[in-house]
Parts: structure tokens; C-alpha cells; sequence
């Protein structure tokens, strides 16, 4: 029986985190018990598809232990659960967020032998990565949500009761003790991704229209899956097929432009500076040999799949060497890229250029591990450092340390390659989830004023379209520009426009406008009025906290004004009427009237969310910033840094004018190019201006 004695605001609480908890463990029942349905299911028809006895008595094993073990199994996974949502109400770390088994690369003894343990560590932390990413704002409203039915204390991911982790977590647990052998293990998880981790997005949406019902944060926006969100294009880029297509072509034009003695030439001389940097990065490279060479690996595997044959063309090598000089002849010269960060990467040009020499695949294949590490790090570089970041920047940390392992450990195996790009990727998807999060919250809080904002100005021009050409006196247009403008916008804000309370407030302004067109205020009709109105406006004064002299002496200006009478043309050039809807103000020309540059305004509006820009350019406060967010109507964007955070809001007219002055600058879409699609385009362009005007440098 409730205690009556219980506040009713703790109580409601109290039954909340009940209903939330029991929907959780609801669904997780239902779901988890499917799943298991689905994997005997699917071990059942490996059994009869199986080729060779030993799969198949391996599938009749699992299937038999799955089947003994069924309950006990399920009912580990629910309580995993549970205790959850029990560490939550604690105010603790979600299990998840205690177990390092979901992060394999925070285990220092990482290594590539095949390893039963790593191989479950990596399934069940690729399965938290990959959900944790694409439920991003879904996760993010439910923690908000989470933090107000906790009184305030904040949700993190980490301490979020359903966090994808939580139910990677729950099936390690859950399967634990089982004498499954790594294949069958492996085949569980796979399952378990595609069939429970994917129906995730329903429980994360079940779960917010319940809290949202309950009045926990009800004006939280979602975009579904499916729906585009500037985020992604923090993401790692890779080459898709016509960006794999339109590299080689690239790479077949240079190979042609280039004459069979280039690399010679250059290497002869030694002061160059290709030379001069080969020789640096040779002594800075503890672990090169003078005769390097491929290791040979006996597993098909996605590391050693590359560099099975090397070039022995010496035509071919000097192509190489000089197609590698240019494309970090290149890098250098790229005006996105720190300096800080052009030198670390510039090391990298000795292990690049011999693994080209050796490995023939490194040019003819852009899914090379060596090629996409070094699209990565260089797409890295350019969106998360700035030419303002210091050097305890975690992104310019991890890409010194990625940097030092290559010049160390690199013996021309693209395995290393691979290890280190799979490394990079996953250190960047942490850091892009941090960011994705920060500028969600940047976002809403911008939308906020935003929206109180375009409220203000959609009341404001309302007013003007009702007073029309009417002579106010100075009292009376104080009155409707300030205490009652206010009370519009809060009406407007909370009601709505087809709500009593603003049809009550805006028939206020008509009244006023009315009483202020009387010539005889001691009218009977007019001094009713005007009495009825006086507790209309104190009621809204009231309410908005406008202080009460100067409220008394509007409405003492309002009583007493004698010389406000219109003239007959005046009074029909006002809306009094009450013909003026405020759902019908157009504030967009508002907008468009403020930019003078009609191309620069059509410019403006085609402006992607995601895209990426330069603000002060040219001076030492130079910094990339990221369109989070437009509103088309009003022409306003807001823009974030590279870590989410809000550094700037600006109106169309002062982007337009920043671009005018050129201190702001739109990047180009070359932007989402791959780093070595990018630089063979500049390596082309530049062989073919060097043929023409024997110009031997960059732009």
C-alpha cells in the first residue's frame, strides 16, 4: 500500500522506474527468448547442410547443450539486465561500462595470433561500436530523459541502463560456462547482432514515448533510421567503388605522363628535398633493415592479402618513387593540414614508398590497409585539428603515436597496415560518438533560443501588420512592443496559435488598438472597454513579470490618452480588424530583405548540414567549423567546432557578409574525397601543367 504521507512528486517517480524497468525486462524477455528460437533454428539447418562430419557433429553438439541449457541461458541474460537498471537507480556505471571485454584494444597484450578470447572480444565489441553509432540520438534523448526522472543527475552512456553495451555485456554472460567451441560461439554473436541488436531502436523508442507520455522532455526531436545526420560525415572516409574506379584511372594517367627517367634524376640530386627527407625518416626508422622485405603468411587473411608480389620492372619503380614523392610533395602542400600534423605525417613517406616498391597492390588497390590508414589519418587530421590546436590534442596524440609503431614495428607487411587502421578506426569512432553527442546537445539548446527568438520576431512583425500606419502615442506603443509582446510570445510558445490563451491575448491588441481610435474616452461603450481591458493587461503583465509601476502607468497612458485619435485613412490602414493570423506572418522575407547578394542568397540556401568551413581565414585565429544546423525560414545557421561544441551563430546577412569579406570560406566537396584521390587529381594536374610550363612545383 503507497505511503500517504509520500510526496506525490516522489511517488510518481517511484512508479515510473517501475513501469520503465518492467518495460525493459519485458522486452528483453520477449526478444531474447526469439533469439534463442532463431539459433537453434539456424544450427538446425547448418546440420543439414553441413559437408563434412565434423561441422556436423560440432552444429549437434551446440544445438543439444543450447537446447539442455535454454532457461539457464535466458535467464543469465535477463538478470544482466536487471542488474543494470538496479546499478542505474544506484546512481552507478552500468556493468558495460566496467567491463573491459567490449573494448579488445584497451587490452595491452593485443596481438594478431588467433586467440579464442580476442576473437570474442572483438564480435562483442564491434556489435557495442556499431549500435552505439547508429542509435546515437536515440541514446542521447534517453539519457536526457533518464537524467530527469533521476532528479537531475546526469546519464551518460556509460550509466545508461539500456546502452547497447549493456546487452553485448548480458550475452557474454550469458553464454559463459557453455562449452561452445570459438566457430559456434562466433556464429551465436553473429546472429545475435542481426536479430536482437537491430530491434534495439524499438526499445529505445517504446521506452521514450513512455517517458514522453509521462511529461519527461516531450519536444525531443528524433530523425529515424534512414534519415541524413551531419555527424556521419565525421566518419572515417572510404573509397566506394567509382572513387576505387576513378584512383586507378588517375594512377594509369600519371604512369603515362611520366618519363622513364624521372626518378633518377631525382634521386641524383642530393639536395633534393625528396632526397633529403628519405634520408631523415631512414634514420629515424630503428627497425628498417637495408634489405627489406614481405613476410609470407600461410592464412588468406585481410592483412597479408596484400603484398604477395612485389615490382621488378625498374621502369615500373621509377614511376613509383615518383608518384610517391609527389603525393606527400602533395600533403605538404595542403593548406587544410596543420603544420604540426604535416610534419608527423611526412615520416611516413620511407615505409610508404617502400611498401609501394615491394607490394604492386598498393597503387592498383584502394581498399589497400596502407592506402586507407593513410586516408584516414590525413581526414582526421583535417577535420578534428585545427591550426589552433595544441599538442596534448587527443586526435593529434594518437596519430603521433600510429606514426611512431609504423617507423618501429613496419617491415613492409600491410598486416601492420591493417592492424593500425582497424586501431585508428575504432579511436575515431569514440571520438566522433563524444562529438555527435556534444553537438546534440549544442543543438537543442540553439533550437531553444532559436525558436524564442524567430517567436519574438513572428510576434513583433504580427504587431506591425495590426498597427499598420495608426499613430501611437509613445506609452501606447510600449505597451504593445514590450510587456504585451512578451505575453504574446509566451502565449504563442506554450499554447500555440490555435489555442484560447493566444486568441485571448491577440484580441487584446485589437481592443487596445480600438480604444486608442476613440476621440472620446469618457464614452460609456469606450470606458467599459478600456475597464475590461485593464484586467486583461494586469493579468498578462502579471504573468510575464513586468513590474507593476511601470504597468500602472500604461495603463493610466492608456485611460488618459486624447490626442492618439487616427485619421480615417490611418484607422483603415490598421488591421483591427483582426484579419491578420499569426500562423499566416511570413518571416522569411523578413530574412531574404537583410541579404543584399541574391546569388550569394541562393548560395546560402543550398547550404548542406555537414558542411565544413574556415572562419578567419587568413588570420592566427583560423578554425574549421562545421554547418550543425539551418533554419531556411529565418537564415540562421549555427556552427560547431571539431568536437561538437557550438562556437558560432550567425544570420544570413552576417555569413553573406563574412563571405563577401573573405574571411570566411565554404570548402569545396573535395572535402569527402579520399586523401589519395584528392592528391593523384592535384598529381595529374600538376605533371600536365609541368609538361606544358616545366614548372616543378605546387600551388
Amino acid at each position: 500500500m503507497d505511503d500517504p504521507n509520500k510526496p506525490q512528486g516522489q511517488l510518481n517517480k517511484d512508479l515510473l522506474e517501475k513501469s520503465s524497468h518492467e518495460i525493459i525486462l519485458k522486452w528483453t524477455t520477449i526478444h531474447v527468448s526469439e533469439y534463442l528460437e532463431q539459433l537453434d533454428g539456424h544450427l538446425n539447418g547448418r546440420i543439414h547442410k553441413a559437408e563434412h562430419h565434423a561441422d556436423k557433429a560440432r552444429y549437434i553438439k551446440a544445438r543439444n547443450e543450447l537446447k539442455q541449457q535454454q532457461q539457464c541461458v535466458q535467464e543469465r541474460f535477463i538478470s544482466a539486465v536487471d542488474c543494470a537498471f538496479n546499478q542505474y537507480l544506484n546512481k552507478q556505471p552500468t556493468l558495460a561500462a566496467n567491463d573491459s571485454s567490449t573494448d579488445p584494444l584497451a587490452k595491452p597484450q593485443l596481438t594478431l595470433v588467433d586467440n579464442n578470447d580476442l576473437e570474442e572480444s572483438l564480435a562483442v565489441y564491434s556489435m557495442n561500436s556499431k549500435f552505439t553509432n547508429e542509435f546515437a540520438e536515440l541514446l542521447l534523448h534517453l539519457s536526457q530523459r533518464f537524467s530527469a526522472l533521476s532528479g537531475g543527475y546526469r546519464v551518460s552512456l556509460e550509466r545508461n541502463p539500456v546502452a547497447p553495451g549493456v546487452f553485448a555485456h548480458a550475452l557474454r554472460l550469458a553464454v559463459t560456462g557453455l562449452t561452445l567451441d570459438s566457430i559456434t560461439r562466433l556464429i551465436a554473436y553473429k546472429l545475435f547482432e542481426s536479430q536482437f541488436m537491430r530491434q534495439l531502436e524499438k526499445l529505445y523508442e517504446l521506452l521514450s514515448q513512455h517517458l514522453e507520455n509521462h511529461g519527461l522532455l516531450p519536444n525531443l526531436e528524433h530523425r529515424r533510421a534512414g534519415q541524413s545526420h551531419s555527424s556521419r560525415q565525421d566518419t572515417p572516409i572510404q573509397p566506394d567503388n567509382s572513387s576505387a574506379a576513378r584512383q586507378q584511372q588517375l594512377f594509369d594517367a600519371i604512369k603515362r605522363l611520366l618519363p622513364d627517367n624521372t626518378a633518377t634524376e631525382a634521386l641524383s640530386d642530393s639536395t633534393s628535398p625528396l632526397v633529403q627527407m628519405m634520408t631523415g625518416m631512414a634514420e629515424l626508422q630503428h627497425s628498417a633493415t637495408s634489405t627489406p622485405h614481405i613476410q609470407q603468411h600461410s592464412n588468406a587473411t585481410e592483412g597479408n592479402a596484400y603484398g604477395q608480389q612485389s615490382n621488378d620492372s625498374p621502369e615500373a619503380d621509377a614511376h613509383i618513387v615518383e608518384i610517391v614523392g609527389l603525393l606527400f610533395d602533395y600533403m605538404l602542400s595542403d593548406k587544410q593540414l596543420p603544420d604540426s600534423v604535416k610534419t608527423l605525417l611526412s615520416y611516413l613517406h620511407t615505409p610508404f614508398l617502400k611498401l609501394a616498391l615491394l607490394d604492386q597492390n598498393f597503387f592498383s588497390h584502394p581498399q589497400h590497409p596502407a592506402r586507407q590508414l593513410l586516408n584516414n589519418l590525413v581526414s582526421a587530421a583535417e577535420h578534428w585539428i585545427g591550426p589552433e590546436t595544441k599538442s596534448n590534442n587527443d586526435v593529434y596524440l594518437k596519430i603521433k603515436s600510429i606514426v611512431q609503431r609504423v617507423l618501429d614495428e613496419s617491415d613492409n607487411n600491410a598486416r601492420l597496415f591493417s592492424e593500425l587502421a582497424f586501431e585508428f578506426n575504432h579511436f575515431l569512432r569514440q571520438h566522433t560518438r563524444q562529438a555527435r553527442l556534444a553537438e546534440q546537445r549544442a543543438l537543442q539548446a540553439t533550437k531553444g533560443e532559436h525558436k524564442l527568438k524567430e517567436i519574438r520576431l513572428r510576434v513583433n512583425t504580427f504587431l506591425k501588420k495590426k498597427v499598420g500606419n495608426a499613430y501611437l502615442s509613445p506609452a501606447i506603443r510600449t505597451l504593445l512592443f514590450e510587456p504585451w509582446a512578451n505575453y504574446l510570445a509566451f502565449n504563442l510558445l506554450r499554447f500555440g496559435p490555435h489555442s484560447t490563451q493566444w486568441q485571448h491575448a491577440a484580441q487584446a491588441v485589437d481592443d487596445i488598438l480600438w480604444v486608442n481610435r476613440a476621440h472620446n474616452k469618457e464614452e460609456l461603450k469606450v470606458r467599459h472597454k478600456i475597464i475590461t481591458l485593464s484586467r486583461t493587461l494586469q493579468q498578462g503583465f502579471d504573468t510575464v513579470g513586468y513590474d507593476n509601476s511601470q504597468a500602472s502607468l500604461l495603463l493610466a497612458a492608456l485611460r488618459n490618452n486624447t490626442d492618439a485619435g487616427a485619421t480615417g485613412e490611418q484607422a483603415r490602414q490598421s488591421d483591427a480588424g483582426g484579419t491578420t493570423a499569426i500562423d499566416k506572418v511570413n518571416i522569411a522575407h523578413h530574412a531574404e530583405s537583410t541579404m543584399v547578394d541574391s546569388e550569394l542568397l541562393t548560395t546560402l540556401k543550398k547550404l548542406d548540414v555537414g558542411t565544413w568551413f574556415i572562419f578567419n581565414k587568413g588570420s592566427e585565429d583560423a578554425q574549421r567549423a562545421k554547418l550543425a544546423w539551418v533554419d531556411s525560414d529565418s537564415l540562421h545557421f549555427m556552427f560547431v567546432n571539431h568536437m561538437g561544441q557550438r562556437i558560432a551563430t550567425k544570420t544570413g546577412a552576417q555569413l553573406g557578409e563574412d563571405i563577401r569579406r573573405n574571411t570566411v570560406e565554404i570548402l569545396g566537396n573535395d572535402a569527402k574525397k579520399p586523401f589519395l584521390e584528392k592528391a593523384m587529381e592535384r598529381v595529374l594536374e600538376h605533371l600536365k601543367q609541368r609538361e606544358t610550363n616545366n614548372d616543378s612545383t605546387f600551388d
